[in-house]
């Protein structure tokens, strides 16, 4: 599955590379301009091209609105990426980098350039799942919230999802130990919470909830219970609705 990363470029080179190696680590593919190689056609319609190649595009948006320019319309090629991917309904990840303190302004002087930019911030606001960030280490763990966050409310990046599923085919994601997040390490020190699942599980009880903040491991306590009622309950087909 291929992650195209769209932003301007000498403003956010760092950025960049922390969105990269984030997708990298989380197993899919990112596609970025600096692997283009040589060509023929406008560079334009080589990024456009890629845009709609891709599953997802991952979008930075900074001060800068960007130099290259649409010569017809005055937009930024980010911005034409932008418009490429919701045209096709390509899902579209973006987080505006802001500074520590204050709110985000676009560093234009430009009169047309500013303004192009403004309305690309607020559409990207009104349209599109968003987050912001001020530091790397903030934008890599929004990626990976914003990734996960996109996979519980419409599957994987790329990949079909059924309506149920088994619980290997749920979690087949989760089972890649080189991504950076995964489920492939042995459980412990949630022997208490493990029982009381199974325990649930065997009982007339239908709901069961499991509170907590992202990456305290609710999801990864949930598979070793279905294992294991799927193990101990031969007769009985576990799936989970996506």
């Amino acid at each position: 599955m291929q992650i195209f990363i769209s932003s301007t470029y000498s403003d956010l080179i760092e950025e960049r590379k922390a969105a990269h190696e984030t997708i990298r680590k989380m197993g899919y593919e990112p596609i970025w301009m600096e692997d283009f190689a040589a060509n023929s056609k406008h560079p334009r319609e080589v990024c456009l091209e890629k845009v709609r190649e891709c599953d997802s595009v991952l979008l930075l948006l900074g001060s800068s609105y960007g130099s290259s320019r649409d010569e017809r319309t005055g937009l930024s090629y980010t911005h034409l990426e932008y418009h490429a991917a919701r045209e096709t309904q390509i899902p579209v990840l973006a987080f505006i980098k802001k500074p520590e303190q204050g709110r985000w302004e676009s560093a234009e002087t430009d009169k047309e350039a500013r303004r192009h930019h403004i309305d690309f911030k607020d559409d990207v606001e009104q349209h599109v799942l968003r987050k912001s960030f001020s530091s790397l280490r903030e934008l890599e763990n929004v990626i990976q919230e914003a990734i996960h966050n996109h996979a519980r409310e419409h599957g994987w990046i790329g990949t079909p999802r059924s309506a149920f599923q088994t619980v290997e085919q749920f979690y087949q994601p989760f089972l890649n130990p080189d991504s950076l997040f995964h489920h492939t390490l042995p459980l412990t020190g949630r022997e208490r919470y493990l029982q009381a699942l199974i325990d649930f599980s065997n009982s007339e009880k239908q709901v069961a909830l499991l509170p907590g903040p992202y990456g305290i491991g609710k999801s990864r306590l949930l598979l070793e219970v279905l294992r294991k009622v799927d193990t101990a309950q031969q007769d009985l087909n576990v799936f989970v609705m996506s």
